[in-house]
C-alpha cells in the first residue's frame, strides 16, 4: 500500500471518527438519563378511566446497556391514543430507548421513547461502505471521504450557524461551493478537467438559488410550509429566523449532488474528447459538450422531479383523496414551495451544462494541459 493510499484512508478515519463523535455526542444531564432496554412482557390494562387513551399497556423491561442500570427491570405504562402515528407499539424482544428520569440519584419514572434503530443504520450504512470500497476501490476511498466532509460542513457549520441566526443562503452557497471544490479535488485531482467541473457546477448552484430567490419571493412563500419549520419558531432560542432563507438553503443543498454529478459527467466527457481528437475545433468541441449534456439532463431532471415528488407523495394522495381543484392545489403555499424547490433545482442542473462545455472548451484548448 503506498503512502498516498494510507493517508487518505487515515483522513477518512478521521473525518468519520469525528463527525460521528460530534453527531451522537450528548450533554451530561443529570436528572433525566436514556438507555437501551429490552421488552420482556406486555400487557394490556385496559384504558381504565382515561378518557384521553384508548388502551394503556404495562410493558416489562430490562437495561441491557452497559452501565449502573444494567440488569434492572422496570414496569412502564405504554399508553395508546389510537392515532399509528403516534403510538409506539412494542413486543417481547424488541429493542428501545427506555427514558430514566432520577431524583438524588434515584429512579422515579421511566418511559418508553423509542425503538433502538441504530444497529439498522450501522447495518445499512456498512453495507453503503463495503460496496463503495469494493467496487470503487481507491476512488470508493475518496468517495467516503468527500461525502464525509459534505456532512461534516453541512451538520458541523451550516447548520450551528443558521441556528445563531446568521443568512442562510449565504451559508449554503458557502458551504457548496467549498463542498464542490473539496469533491472534485480528491476525487479527479488537481487539474483542469476538475476546474471545469468546479466552475460549472458552482455556476450552476449559485444561478438556481438566485432564481429560487426571486422566484419564492415573486410567489410570496413564506418558507413556512413544512411542520419542521412552523416547530423552529418556537425553538428555545432568542433569534427570528428567515425562514424563506432557510427553504432557498434547503433547495440549494438539495440540488448540490445531483448537479456535481452533471458538472463532473460534462467535464470527463469533454476531456476524453479532447485527448481522443486533439485536432477538433472549438465549436465542435462545444457541440459535443452540449450533446453530452442533452442525453444526461433528460434523465437528471427526472431525477430530481421524481425524488421530490417521491417525498411529498402522502401529500399528493390527501389532495388526491379530497379531490382538491388542480387551481386549488397548485396555489397552496405548500405545493407551491415543493414546485419551485423541484424546478429550480433542475434549472440549476440545467444551467450547469452549457456552463461546464464552455468552460471546457476555454481551458482544453490551451496547449498546456496536464491531467
Amino acid at each position: 500500500m503506498t503512502k498516498k493510499k494510507k493517508l487518505l484512508i487515515f483522513l477518512a478515519l478521521i473525518a468519520i471518527i469525528v463527525l460521528a463523535s460530534t453527531l451522537f455526542a450528548h450533554g451530561d444531564d443529570f436528572n433525566e438519563i436514556k438507555v437501551r432496554a429490552e421488552v420482556i412482557s406486555v400487557e394490556d390494562s385496559g384504558a381504565g378511566e382515561s378518557v384521553y387513551f384508548e388502551s394503556i399497556e404495562n410493558v416489562s423491561v430490562k437495561v441491557t446497556e452497559s452501565g449502573p442500570y444494567k440488569g434492572q427491570e422496570y414496569t412502564v405504562e405504554n399508553a395508546k391514543t389510537g392515532n399509528p402515528g403516534m403510538d409506539l407499539n412494542v413486543k417481547p424482544g424488541d429493542r428501545i430507548i427506555l427514558l430514566v428520569h432520577l431524583s438524588n440519584g434515584q429512579v422515579t419514572d421511566t418511559y418508553i421513547e423509542d425503538h433502538y434503530r441504530m444497529p439498522m443504520i450501522y447495518l445499512l450504512g456498512g453495507i453503503f461502505v463495503l460496496l463503495i470500497l469494493v467496487i470503487g476501490r481507491m476512488k470508493g476511498l475518496r468517495s467516503l471521504i468527500t461525502l464525509v466532509i459534505s456532512i461534516g460542513l453541512t451538520v458541523l457549520v451550516l447548520v450551528p450557524q443558521a441556528i445563531e441566526g446568521r443568512n442562510p443562503i449565504l451559508l449554503s452557497i458557502i458551504i457548496s461551493v467549498v463542498a464542490i471544490i473539496t469533491t472534485f479535488i480528491i476525487v479527479g485531482g488537481l487539474n483542469k478537467k476538475s476546474m471545469v467541473a468546479i466552475l460549472g457546477t458552482a455556476g450552476g448552484i449559485i444561478l438556481g438559488g438566485l432564481l429560487a430567490a426571486f422566484f419564492s419571493s415573486y410567489g410570496n412563500l413564506s418558507g413556512m410550509s413544512l411542520q419542521e419549520s412552523q416547530m423552529l419558531m418556537y425553538a428555545p432560542v432568542n433569534v427570528v429566523y428567515d425562514f424563506r432563507g432557510l427553504l432557498l438553503a434547503s433547495i440549494i443543498i438539495g440540488s448540490l449532488g445531483a448537479i456535481m454529478d452533471v458538472g463532473m459527467s460534462i467535464a470527463s466527457s469533454m476531456h476524453e474528447v479532447k485527448e481522443r481528437a486533439p485536432e477538433i475545433t472549438k465549436g465542435e468541441l462545444l457541440k459535443a459538450g452540449l450533446n453530452i449534456g442533452q442525453d444526461i439532463m433528460g434523465t437528471m431532471v427526472n431525477t430530481l422531479i421524481l425524488a421530490y415528488a417521491g417525498a411529498s407523495l402522502p401529500l399528493l394522495m390527501i389532495f388526491k383523496v379530497y379531490e382538491m381543484p388542480l387551481g386549488t392545489l397548485l396555489n397552496m403555499d405548500l405545493m407551491a414551495t415543493e414546485i419551485v424547490r423541484a424546478l429550480a433545482g433542475s434549472i440549476g442542473l440545467i444551467i450547469c451544462i452549457p456552463l461546464t462545455a464552455f468552460f471546457a472548451v476555454m481551458l482544453y484548448d490551451k496547449k498546456d494541459e496536464t491531467v
